[in-house]
């Protein structure tokens, strides 16, 4: 079983909460809930069509849902742990911005926690 958890600032923000605050709580919530314990489950083992390496350590949990492409980025921390950097509606691909951020918050989150890749 691997640990999931939320990427929070300093000031303690979760663009990952704020993002599911937004979703459809009845027809979205459950699905991205399934996904979430998918990935809780099988960590590093999951594959498409659920799980898509962005590169460089950044992945994307796969959430079609009606017309709508909802992503989690995440990230690995050490052996037993996945971070959920942000989330986002995908139109298309996955903007480099995006990954990006999910870089910026993985850097910020490991030198809080003192271990590297």
């Amino acid at each position: 079983m691997w640990i999931v958890e939320y990427y929070r600032t300093m000031d303690g923000e979760c663009q990952t909460e704020d993002f599911l605050a937004g979703l459809e709580k009845i027809s979205e919530i459950p699905f991205v809930s399934r996904k979430l314990a998918l990935l809780e489950e099988y960590g590093n083992q999951l594959r498409r069509p659920n799980v898509e390496n962005l590169g460089d350590g950044i992945y994307e949990l796969r959430n079609p849902v009606k017309r709508r492409q909802i992503r989690l980025l995440y990230f690995f921390f050490y052996q037993d742990s996945i971070v959920i950097s942000h989330g986002l509606i995908k139109e298309d691909k996955v903007p480099q911005s995006e990954i990006n951020k999910a870089k910026r918050h993985r850097t910020d989150y490991f030198s809080k926690h003192k271990r590297t890749k």
